[in-house]
């Protein structure tokens, strides 16, 4: 690929970011990112504490494992250094991808030829999930980067046997595996065919007891993280509640899950709207074809182990399109062979022509999408935070209610910056208020309505001093009950 296409249109998509770069966490998904943003900001305010992060919908208890937050501890520090602001977190979100696709175009670099190294880096930079997503508040990107570099540092050592290289590769590996270890699950068995593939089985010999670490790392992390989620209040009678500490239901799913033909038609539409697209399925189509008659099996097996990723853990895949992002790489690189393939069917047009009518088509198509379905702010929620931040205290629980919000819901407690718990509608009876406020210390009831609650819920409420805010994001209001001033009466 001409150099100078390359640079401008990697320049273009680096740059594109940038009008996307606001204050506002925004959707898809931004009870995810509210959830990252929490860890960050309890870190900044309170320390970083690696083992305890928390979450704020835990009341005082607050802390939650899920992922290792290395990259929100990094944030935090900014915080700390520069003052509370989510640009310092997209920004550093945003280098965990640019170091992504730059671990990507060495991978590929190393395992194929520079035009289709090029082509997959631009591809992989202007598909829509990459567009939202690297420069959204979530981890995804960075657990991509580590795998990324976990690849290229061991492919190195096995051709070179330099040590420094190796030693990267197992911190990366051990970092990529703490923090989303799905991803490092495909990469894992990609590598294994490349040990297989070029008889790099001294490798393995050699290093057997390095390679342990990454995995017994992830296996200590999720022991502690259950005996730390394990020591979560009992409390079962808020309805969704759950500890953390059995997740495989929510990871995995059940044959019905994968029996459902809905589920399929949500990925199919969510591969083609998202990732694809009309222009990237062509291409797709015809580089996948092209890779099995060159007989590209290395490739074809990273394919088939993603896919493997997405049918082991298909809740998740069904349930949120992020999981759909280590996809990103191996499709970047069939959507490049079938660049190389129309530039070997149309010799006779100047290949610099066609490579960049094609990634015009592509970028345009995805930038487009991106642009009407992405991006959302709910400008709702910022409302209600501001109004429920302003009127209490930092040390403040607040109990939250918003018709069927879960009760793990971040989404108005972290915009409030406060701790407390979300309730939902459904099932909603006095004693979830009253034990909340009574043996939990709840100081704030907060419901999102277009009325008062009535019945039993009404009538405990109406002991309590209320205020009725009008909210301009929405023809809703917010009521807002101090659980600890109760209405006088006259006499």
């Amino acid at each position: 690929m001409n150099k100078w296409v390359f640079y401008c249109f990697l320049t273009l998509g680096i740059a594109w970011r940038f009008f996307h770069f606001g204050e506002a966490i925004d959707d898809p998904h931004g009870w995810r990112q509210s959830e990252t943003a929490n860890y960050i900001y309890d870190f900044a305010v309170n320390g970083i504490d690696l083992l305890h992060p928390s979450v704020c919908w835990l009341g005082n208890h607050k802390t939650l494992l899920l992922e290792f937050p290395l990259p929100e501890a990094i944030v935090a520090v900014l915080y700390q250094w520069f003052g509370e602001s989510h640009i310092w977190g997209r920004l550093i979100f945003y280098l965990f991808f640019l170091g992504s696709l730059y671990y990507f175009y060495r991978l590929i670099a190393l395992i194929s030829n520079q035009f289709i190294a090029q082509t997959a880096s631009l591809v992989y930079l202007f598909m829509p999930l990459s567009l939202f997503y690297s420069r959204a508040l979530q981890v995804d990107f960075t657990a991509l980067f580590f795998c990324n570099m976990m690849t290229v540092f061991f492919i190195q050592n096995m051709r070179n046997g330099n040590r420094v290289h190796f030693i990267l590769g197992i911190v990366a590996a051990a970092l990529a595996f703490l923090i989303k270890i799905p991803y490092a699950f495909a990469y894992s068995v990609f590598l294994i065919f490349i040990i297989l593939q070029e008889k790099r089985y001294a490798f393995v010999w050699k290093n057997w007891y390095w390679l342990v670490i990454p995995p017994a790392l992830f296996a200590i992390w999720q022991w502690y993280s259950y005996q730390t989620n394990a020591a979560a209040p009992d409390w079962e009678y808020i309805i969704g509640y759950r500890k953390f500490t059995d997740n495989s239901a929510w990871y995995f799913g059940d044959l019905n899950h994968r029996l459902d033909i809905n589920n399929w038609i949500i990925l199919r539409d969510r591969f083609y709207d998202e990732i694809l697209g009309v222009s990237g399925l062509l291409l797709f189509t015809i580089g996948l074809i092209r890779s099995i008659l060159k007989r590209q099996y290395i490739f074809l097996v990273w394919f088939l182990a993603t896919v493997l990723y997405a049918l082991i853990f298909f809740n998740l895949n069904r349930n949120h399109n992020y999981y759909q992002i280590p996809f990103i790489p191996i499709l970047a690189v069939f959507i490049a062979f079938g660049f190389d393939a129309f530039r070997s069917l149309l010799g006779k047009i100047n290949p610099t022509i066609i490579a960049s009518f094609l990634l015009v088509l592509f970028a345009y198509e995805s930038l487009q999408y991106s642009e009407n379905n992405y991006y959302i702010i709910q400008h709702n929620f910022n409302e209600v935070g501001q109004h429920v931040q302003s009127r209490t205290a930092q040390e403040d629980l607040v109990i939250f209610n918003y018709y069927d919000l879960d009760s793990k819901c971040p989404l108005f407690l972290y915009q409030a910056r406060r701790n407390g718990w979300q309730l939902l509608s459904w099932g909603l009876t006095p004693t979830h208020i009253s034990r909340l406020k009574n043996e939990e210390g709840a100081a704030y009831f907060a419901c999102i309505r277009d009325q008062p609650w009535d019945g039993d819920v009404g009538e405990y409420l109406s002991q309590f001093q209320m205020e009725e805010i009008d909210l301009n994001a929405s023809d809703q209001h917010l009521y807002f009950y101090d659980l600890n001033a109760f209405v006088v009466e006259n006499e």
